[in-house]
């Protein structure tokens, strides 16, 4: 489908010299397609899950700092969750095991509260993002150590959160088996499924 803006003008974005440049200097999508393979694509996409369950998680402490909501602990854990799954399919395709970037746990984050290390997790998670794109968009070599390095700090805000939270890793991995389980039938990954979402109720 055709943005509506492109209605407005032919089928022809306005330009500017800044969006010529733009266009002269992105890498093509093409390229990145022609380029891309099965592990780029399935380190692509936990990169990017990661980010965004860390962004929804931020949101929970949003909601309960700025829109004077109680915080919903049970989202917490599934956000939580969501962002172990993620976590361990990107670490099965780098070839590193979670004792690497759980043996050395960060303690000067104990310094600050769950609200504030949600931001924290996001700023690493663009960190993180930042080393995929190298790796899958400009076809750079794993830099294997940098993400163990960006692993570690994102494991160990997140363990600063469960422990402010009373919440356990093992009540978080628990609650992400029975959510997929539920929503994947116990079978393999489809997009109906995902999309469906037998987990949730109708209209979440």
């Amino acid at each position: 489908m055709v943005p509506p803006i492109y209605l407005q003008y032919g089928n022809k974005m306005p330009t500017t010299d800044y969006i010529q440049m733009v266009n002269l200097y992105a890498k093509p999508g093409v390229q990145i397609v022609d380029k891309l393979t099965p592990l780029n694509s399935h380190i692509w996409h936990m990169g990017t899950g990661i980010a965004g369950e860390a962004a929804e998680l931020l949101g929970a402490y949003d909601a309960s700092m700025c829109e004077n909501q109680v915080l919903d602990v049970e989202n917490v854990v599934e956000e939580l969750g969501d962002i172990e799954f993620f976590l361990s399919g990107l670490r099965v395709a780098l070839w590193i095991t979670r004792i690497q970037t759980t043996g050395d746990v960060d303690n000067s984050y104990d310094n600050y509260p769950a609200s504030v290390l949600s931001i924290k997790l996001v700023i690493e998670c663009g960190n993180l993002l930042d080393l995929v794109k190298k790796k899958v968009v400009y076809n750079k070599e794993i830099e294997q150590q940098k993400f163990i390095d960006v692993l570690t700090r994102i494991e160990s805000i997140m363990y600063c959160i469960r422990i402010i939270s009373d919440i356990s890793h093992e009540e978080v991995i628990a609650a992400n088996k029975r959510k997929l389980n539920i929503r994947h039938d116990n079978s393999a990954f489809t997009d109906e499924k995902q999309t469906d979402r037998a987990d949730k109720e109708p209209g979440q």
